[in-house]
């Protein structure tokens, strides 16, 4: 019996250096790849004024990237991947950043192809104390390379990486992709909530991203589609008019 517990707690161990060392060797590889896969998705965004041009942004994403191409070393092992998937994300609901974090990584070395446990532990890494916003914005690439046509869709995968692009200082990447983010989102309360949230925990660093995506939101006629949203545009202008 103490030798079956040994066992396991060793291959658990195993996992975990595999995982931390994925996340020091293929994942920034990978992003780089995906990052220069997403310009034109971010470019288009950037002069998608009208909502008619949200299509195009749409479209644009849906495309195929050579990163999800790229090769990535060791088996898979999806069943496993799951089950610590689905008990990092309760986990981490209770609060337990630490464990949802060791839990993650070893999900992330069973099955680093399934972008949701990537773009959840995107939103881990930006959790921890204190933050590491270039492995969650590297993690948010990958999420996204690998999530395929899917990425068309995941609003949160590019809200990840528009927060965690504008706390390493690319301001430039964070404006986009919240506009990328408001092209392709399916609940546009919801998207607001989350950088809201966002707003209030990282404060200036995301302001000229979030004052841009506003601007948008203005410009498309939407300021008042959601409470969040005009939660959102509250917070951006107090802020401001304390700097």
């Amino acid at each position: 019996m103490l030798a079956s517990i040994s066992t396991a707690v060793e291959a658990d161990d195993a996992q975990g250096v595999r995982g931390r060392r994925m996340l020091s060797d293929a994942v920034p590889r990978i992003a780089v790849q995906a990052r220069a896969d997403a310009s034109t998705v971010l470019w288009m965004a950037a002069s998608a004024d009208h909502p008619a041009q949200s299509a195009g942004v749409v479209n644009a994403a849906h495309g195929a990237w050579n990163s999800e191409q790229l090769y990535l070393p060791g088996p898979r092992d999806t069943v496993r991947a799951r089950r610590l998937y689905e008990e990092a994300k309760w986990v981490f609901a209770s609060g337990r950043t630490s464990d949802a974090l060791d839990l993650g990584v070893r999900a992330f070395a069973f099955d680093p192809r399934d972008s949701n446990i990537a773009g959840f532990l995107a939103v881990v890494y930006l959790t921890t104390r204190p933050p590491q916003p270039e492995t969650a914005r590297q993690l948010a690439l990958h999420a996204l390379a690998f999530s395929g046509s899917r990425r068309s869709v995941r609003a949160d995968d590019w809200d990840t990486f528009a927060i965690a692009s504008a706390l390493t200082g690319r301001e430039a990447d964070a404006t986009q992709a919240f506009l990328v983010e408001l092209a392709v989102t399916p609940d546009l309360d919801r998207s607001c909530d989350t950088v809201q949230r966002a707003y209030a925990t990282f404060g200036e660093r995301l302001r000229v991203p979030v004052q841009a995506m506003l601007a948008r939101i203005h410009a498309q006629h939407r300021d008042y589609e959601s409470p969040a949203c005009a939660a959102l545009n509250y917070q951006a202008f107090q802020t401001a008019r304390r700097w």
